[in-house]
Order: structure tokens, then C-alpha cells, then sequence
């Protein structure tokens, strides 16, 4: 009989561990309680089922780990596998409607409005707690410091550039983002005495405008990240094309 054991005790880190820690080492503590619940009256075949793919890849590395969990979670499957004939850790897909893993799920949000139990901080938990708290002062200065810039837009994630974009194309997007274009209304600042297009000769030469520029007409029309790299090095080129006294 094969039996089906999706691990229903509290994934969420906040149960079992400070709120800080990674729910990864929440979710190897769940694998290994549901560990230590198999005995010999257990059926001899056993599925653990996650949707954590991490916390499963993390168990079954050869890889050396310093983290207790981990290192305890690896220990107690050879001692399981010695009184079972099947024991399998299996990876499931999250929230498509699997009645283990709903119920799981639905656990876990129980436990997390539950009074949490104080633990023993272990070196682990306090590094990632001086890490968790470094990263949120430090993203919490730097919305400080954008409030009324141009590049404020980008602490939007929705607006956020995709990291998978090629060099090129991250660069010209972030620069017309920020307005640190390098066309003439930001060189103005610098050595210019003009803003005015240098290729078609109406309005400000800004980030928005070279998307209306008559002189580039024929590559305006695709807004795409890559469009938008594309003409912006256009710009660029035709620039640099000509004197430094025009531009």
C-alpha cells in the first residue's frame, strides 16, 4: 500500500522558528517532524510530498551544510529508509488544488496566529536575523533618498527592469528611467548650453521626447524594453556622429 504523507505541521517558519528565519529551514523542521512521526506501525511505504522544491533540494545535496536542520533532517532518513521498503520525498505544485497540500496550507495559517513558542536563537537564526534587519534599513534610506527623483519609479516592482535583460539593453532602459540619459537635456547640467533636439530640432531632448522624435520615426513604434534600447542607441549613435559643438 503506498501511502501519501503531505507534511501538514506548519510549514511556515513563524511556527517553528523565529519569524525571521527562512521559511527553507521551516520547511526542512516540518520534513523532519513528519520524519520522526514514522515508527514500524507505519505502512512500509511512505511519499513526503512539498512544494518547496529548496528545502527538498537542500536534503538531498551531497553538498556539506553548516545548518543544524538540515544536517539532522539528512541524518534521520537512513534510519527511516532502515525500517521502511519505500520512503521518497517528492516535489508537488503549490496552490492547484491538491487536498494535502491545501490542507497544509490551511494549517499553516492557523499555527501563524498562534502564540509562537521562543526558541533557543541559534547562530544561523542570528545571522539571518542581522541580515533581514541590514537589508530593510538599508531599502527603507534608499525610498528616503529617491522620494521626488526620476529613478524613484523603479522601486516600484511593477515597473522594476527584469534582471534577465542582456547588458545593453538594461543599461539604456535604466538610463532612460533615470533620467541620467546623456542626451541633451541631461547634458545641459553638464557642458551644453541647450536642451533643445539636436536631430529634429523641436522641444527638450529627454528620454520621453526622443519616443515623439520626427528624426526617428521609423523606430518609435516598438515600446518593448529591447525597442526602447534600440532607439536610444540610435540617438546615441547620431549623436555622437556629430560635432561636439552641436551637441
Amino acid at each position: 500500500m503506498r501511502v501519501q504523507v503531505s507534511i501538514v505541521a506548519c510549514f511556515n517558519c513563524q511556527h517553528l522558528l523565529e519569524q525571521t528565519l527562512p521559511i527553507l529551514i521551516g520547511e526542512v523542521a516540518a520534513i523532519t517532524l513528519a520524519l520522526e512521526k514514522i515508527t514500524h506501525a507505519c505502512a512500509k511505504k511512505i511519499v513526503l510530498l512539498s512544494d518547496y522544491r529548496t528545502a527538498l533540494l537542500a536534503i538531498a545535496s551531497e553538498r556539506p551544510s553548516t545548518n543544524a536542520r538540515i544536517l539532522a533532517c539528512r541524518k534521520s532518513i537512513p534510519c527511516k529508509r532502515e525500517i521502511l521498503k519505500v520512503l521518497v520525498m517528492q516535489w508537488i505544485a503549490a496552490h492547484c488544488g491538491i487536498p494535502g497540500n491545501e490542507e497544509a496550507d490551511r494549517l499553516t495559517r492557523l499555527g501563524a496566529r498562534q502564540p509562537q513558542p521562543l526558541l533557543p536563537m541559534t547562530m544561523d537564526m542570528a545571522k539571518e536575523m542581522a541580515r533581514s534587519a541590514i537589508t530593510e534599513r538599508a531599502e527603507e534610506k534608499s525610498r528616503g533618498e529617491c522620494g521626488g527623483k526620476n529613478w524613484a519609479a523603479l522601486l516600484d516592482p511593477k515597473r522594476c527592469l527584469p534582471l534577465t535583460l542582456l547588458r545593453v539593453v538594461s543599461m539604456a532602459c535604466f538610463r532612460l528611467a533615470t533620467g541620467h540619459d546623456y542626451l541633451r537635456h541631461h547634458l545641459k547640467r553638464i557642458v551644453t548650453e541647450s536642451s533643445d533636439c539636436v536631430l529634429c530640432g523641436v522641444g527638450e531632448m529627454t528620454g520621453d521626447h526622443i519616443f515623439a522624435c520626427a528624426a526617428m520615426a521609423d523606430l518609435i513604434t516598438d515600446r518593448s524594453y529591447i525597442g526602447r534600447a534600440k532607439l536610444y542607441w540610435a540617438v546615441r549613435n547620431k549623436m555622437a556622429e556629430m560635432p561636439l559643438l552641436a551637441y
